[in-house]
């Protein structure tokens, strides 16, 4: 861990930051990624406490199976092969 945390702070630091405006951006970045997972997070905790574990683990399974669907007609993203079988197997 501590190998993997010092390249990588040494690549950006080195490589691809090269003045303050890019810190910011990926100060910024972090902080919005961080909202969101947090927010996934306690949605999950507050449906989990109303709801059993069985409509759980479906509405994950569900989710396991439309989100490569609902990136490629929402956002248009190119999804590769894998990713398309994988979902497919799933149902």
């Amino acid at each position: 861990t501590t190998t993997t945390t010092t390249t990588t702070t040494t690549a950006l630091t080195t490589n691809n930051i090269n003045n303050n405006n890019e810190i910011r951006k990926l100060w910024r970045w972090g902080m919005e990624l961080g909202i969101w997972m947090f927010l996934g997070f306690a949605f999950q905790a507050v449906g989990l406490s109303s709801t059993t574990a069985q409509k759980s683990g479906f509405l994950l399974y569900l989710n396991v199976k439309f989100v490569p669907i609902f990136a490629r007609i929402l956002f248009g993203r190119q999804i590769s092969t894998p990713t398309w079988i994988s979902a497919f197997a799933a149902f």
